[in-house]
């Protein structure tokens, strides 16, 4: 599959958006859309919750590594989440619109 989703969550808007911003200006991502969550999760030994933002980025694979390069360097995070899930199929004048968006 050559095209995929990558997520990552992030603390604050302004860190999805630098974070974002910095992927589109490199051109390693197509798009990206962000949202506000709640999350639970377990971190050193505590179940915690926090507000968060989930960042849905689509790129194509292979970019996939400086993606997931870049998202850790720049995050807050000490173990950021980034998941890449496989685009199995679409609309193909979308995923040609992202193919051509990204170098």
């Amino acid at each position: 599959m050559n095209y995929f989703a990558v997520i990552t969550t992030c603390g604050s808007e302004d860190e999805a958006l630098r974070i974002a911003n910095h992927l589109l200006n490199e051109k390693l991502i197509a798009c990206a859309n962000w949202w506000k969550v709640n999350s639970a999760y377990w971190w050193e030994g505590n179940c915690e919750r926090a507000e968060e933002y989930m960042v849905f980025m689509k790129t194509v694979k292979k970019n996939l590594k400086a993606v997931e390069s870049a998202v850790v360097t720049m995050h807050s995070y000490e173990n950021p989440e980034v998941i890449q899930i496989p685009i199995s199929g679409g609309s193909e004048k979308y995923l040609d619109w992202v193919k051509e968006s990204v170098k």
